[in-house]
């Protein structure tokens, strides 16, 4: 779990989704199509990063409790901030999407605040 921990996911400061999907899986195909269009219409404002869940190590599988169907989660300064599992139905991704949304304002203010601090 370290390296995704440590290359993935924690070092980032926006918002993160990760989906754990299966190659060749109807439901994971239909939950990243879903994904990557949210990622289009909210011009980038978190990152997607997809990991085959066919390769990832037993412990990786373990602490994140991967099964066969799609698991979704949302990273937000390296604490999950909500995730799923499964087809997320509309009103659930669009919750997804909003606090993803909210999470990447905190951002950009976190980083004017810091600016505005550094510079007085």
């Amino acid at each position: 779990m370290s390296h995704f921990k440590k290359h993935i996911v924690f070092h980032d400061e926006g918002p993160v989704l990760v989906l754990f999907k299966r190659d060749g899986d109807k439901n994971s195909s239909k939950v990243e199509e879903r994904l990557k269009r949210a990622l289009i219409k909210t011009k980038g404002q978190f990152k997607l990063v997809l990991i085959d869940a066919d390769s990832i190590d037993k412990q990786l599988e373990t602490d994140f409790k991967i099964g066969f169907t799609p698991s979704v989660f949302l990273f937000y300064k390296s604490n999950i901030a909500q995730e799923y599992r499964g087809i997320p139905s509309k009103d659930q991704l669009k919750d997804f999407v909003r606090a993803a949304q909210f999470f990447y304002q905190m951002t950009n203010e976190e980083k004017l605040l810091t600016q505005i601090l550094d510079e007085a």
